[in-house]
């Protein structure tokens, strides 16, 4: 009896048993399970299908390395979604201004009924879910990475906190965040999109639109919805994180399974980050790095205002010259001179003069004050 139906039905704890056993199919079943939802999020972070798949094979590598260090097996989907979000973080320099190429978008208007919340399966509905899953990209990265855990993941809790690398609490505070920001965004793309034929104001304000979701339409469009009588029932039936989560998966082309398995079966050990977090869980890179950088940069400018001050202290201690011993009072080669040739000499003068021996050939006189 093939034992191929105990893994399709095995738990994620036994699929892990089954790994650090030896058992080398284990990792394909783990893949079946969870490679097509660790795509469609890599792909949305990453916008290009050759960077989601780079990072699904990394985290199957890195998984391969490290299923031994997970302290709950059965908390294997949210672990494998915290290497996700480190490797995504590794190429985030790479990912700024990248558009992506998997959702289509429609030239031309959409129109948006009133019904368009209470019947998912409208047109409509289908068309503008594709576009605000694509608009997503226009995200904060941290709020786009919380709504596609949350709302097309159905992480939540300490799940959901443990996938993003932070605390329970604060993944309370960013959820509420997120979900602020993404509202006001993603309804004014949604009203940017569908309302420009009834209004003329809106419309004017996206004559040069490139359909694109930025903070400046974002701005531009809600300001203006909060003050529109005409544009204010759209944002109300917009909907948009019923939107969001009903939009398009992305789906992993053919062979990344295969190239995932034998980068695993490959796996070179030189993670660049560790799992010693809670749980065994990665590290977050991200935030480490930035911390890192900040104490580099911070040291350099302590460093180079501490030797600006040597210096300035160092330039006004050659320019000042050290003071004789009591109060005394420089006389110049040229008054040295005009005393001698007047013949105006008093008995201080004298004193002084013979004290230290001015002379021809001593202009520079010394004069004691008492």
């Amino acid at each position: 009896m093939s034992d191929t139906p105990a893994l399709d039905a095995a738990s994620d704890a036994q699929l892990v048993a089954a790994h650090m056993a030896g058992d080398r199919r284990a990792l394909g079943a783990i893949y079946d399970r969870s490679g097509d939802a660790l795509y469609d999020t890599a792909a949305a972070m990453m916008r290009y299908r050759d960077d989601a798949a780079d990072v699904i094979q990394d985290v199957f590598a890195t998984t391969a390395d490290h299923l031994g260090e997970l302290r709950d097996p059965d908390r294997l989907r949210p672990w494998l979604f915290a290497i996700l979000r480190n490797e995504v973080y590794r190429r985030s320099g790479n990912r700024r201004r990248q558009v992506a190429i998997d959702v289509a978008r429609s030239g031309g208007e959409i129109t948006l009924t009133g019904e368009l919340t209470k019947d998912p399966a409208t047109v409509e509905f289908e068309q503008l879910a594709r576009l605000v899953r694509g608009a997503g990209a226009g995200l904060d990265e941290r709020d786009q990475l919380v709504i596609e855990l949350s709302l097309r993941q159905g992480l939540a809790g300490n799940d959901l906190a443990d996938a993003l690398g932070v605390m329970p609490q604060q993944c309370y505070g960013l959820v509420h965040r997120m979900r602020q920001h993404t509202q006001r965004s993603l309804s004014a793309y949604c009203v940017a999109r569908t309302g420009r034929a009834a209004c003329e104001t809106l419309n004017e304000i996206l004559q040069d639109w490139n359909d694109e979701l930025s903070t400046l339409v974002t701005k531009r469009v809600a300001r203006h919805v909060d003050d529109c009588e005409i544009c204010r029932p759209l944002r109300a039936t917009s909907a948009p994180f019923a939107l969001f989560g009903a939009g398009p998966a992305f789906t992993a082309p053919p062979g990344v399974r295969e190239r995932a398995l034998r980068a695993a079966e490959h796996a070179p050990g030189t993670t660049q980050y560790g799992f010693d977090e809670p749980g065994g869980f990665p590290d977050v890179i991200k935030y480490t790095r930035r911390t890192k950088i900040w104490v580099i940069l911070t040291a350099l400018a302590l460093l180079i205002s501490i030797g600006t001050m040597i210096s300035v202290l160092a330039a006004d201690d050659q320019d000042t010259p050290p003071a004789p011993t009591g109060s005394t009072t420089p006389v110049s080669a040229e008054a040295g001179a005009i005393e001698s040739d007047t013949g105006s000499t008093d008995g201080a003068s004298e004193a002084g003069a013979s004290n230290h021996g001015s002379g021809p050939d001593r202009p520079g006189t010394v004069v004691t004050q008492r």
